[in-house]
């Protein structure tokens, strides 16, 4: 992730790393919201290292190329989420927790 360091979420992941992302199926026109599936990964969120930085910068660059306007900002850094464990939600009933070993 490509964070600002002006943005509040992005001093308290430097207080206090841990955190969660949901990741959800796209929406048609006419679903229902609640029967997608959805993952919320949860893990600490750290700083991607000087060392990455270059490699991580291409990649995510490379999928978000109107990014480049602003990439280089002096307040922008990369993060990286490392989930630890993960809730997966399939739709209505099926909602199992799984393991970072799994």
């Amino acid at each position: 992730m490509l964070l600002s360091r002006l943005a509040e979420h992005t001093q308290n992941l430097d207080d206090h790393a841990e955190a969660s992302m949901l990741v959800t199926e796209l929406a048609g026109r006419h679903e229902e919201v609640l029967a997608l599936g959805r993952v919320t990964l949860l893990g600490p969120c750290r700083k991607v290292p000087a060392s990455e930085v270059a490699d991580v910068r291409a990649t995510f660059l490379a999928a978000q190329p109107r990014a480049g306007y602003y990439v280089d900002f002096e307040d922008f850094a990369f993060y990286r989420l490392e989930p630890t464990a993960l809730r997966y939600v399939g739709g209505f009933g099926r909602m199992p927790w799984v393991g970072a070993e799994d």
